[in-house]
């Protein structure tokens, strides 16, 4: 039976990793930079930004703040971000990543924001997917990306049948991550498509 995806409270994340690393919470909020408490709490915004109840970088930062920790949001995007790419190169922490994850029943994604797309070259093909149980798909040729109104909006060309349609208004930007037209976070199945 497989688990649904679901949002967890940002502090039932918090005593997961704590117990996970075998930490206390105390230590955990301490301004401590010993390997194993700064890892556990990298992991931990991690976990937060992709599954977390407050996921933004500042909400986050807030969470640490009031407790009398972190109080830079820089140093909660760049613990998100060493975590992200230690994960390519390290089996032993996507292995740990991937336990958590399993410990508080969520089904971890590749969730694109609109930096994934920074990356991302004109006239890309890539698969994607959305919707609540990933059942959605698109081929998506990647042009380019557009301010509107307020909104971050990701320019390009979904295949549909054998034709592609250009669509400027289908993903957008939605507290730090994209969403395809129904609001649903969109993310990478990691495959480039060759057509």
């Amino acid at each position: 039976m497989s688990r649904k995806r679901r949002r967890v409270n940002n502090y039932n994340i918090v005593a997961e990793v704590c117990i996970y690393y075998c930490i206390t919470e105390g230590m955990f909020f301490s301004r401590s930079r010993k390997r194993t408490i700064v890892l556990a709490r990298q992991v931990a915004m991690y976990i937060m930004r992709y599954h977390g109840t407050v996921s933004t970088f500042i909400g986050i930062k807030d969470f640490f703040d009031f407790r009398g920790s972190i109080s830079n949001h820089a140093t909660i995007i760049h613990g998100v971000k060493v975590i992200e790419v230690e994960m390519v190169y390290s089996q032993d922490l996507k292995e740990q990543v991937d336990e958590l994850c399993e410990e508080l029943c969520i089904n971890r994604r590749n969730y694109i924001d609109v930096h994934w797309f920074m990356n991302v070259e004109k006239g890309k093909k890539l698969h994607l997917k959305y919707g609540i149980e990933g059942n959605k798909d698109i081929i998506w040729e990647h042009d380019s990306i557009e301010k509107r109104g307020g909104r971050i909006y990701i320019k390009g060309r979904y295949r549909k049948s054998n034709t592609w349609v250009e669509i400027n208004d289908f993903m957008y930007e939605d507290e730090g991550f994209i969403c395809a037209g129904d609001g649903e976070k969109v993310f990478s199945t990691g495959k480039e498509v060759l057509l």
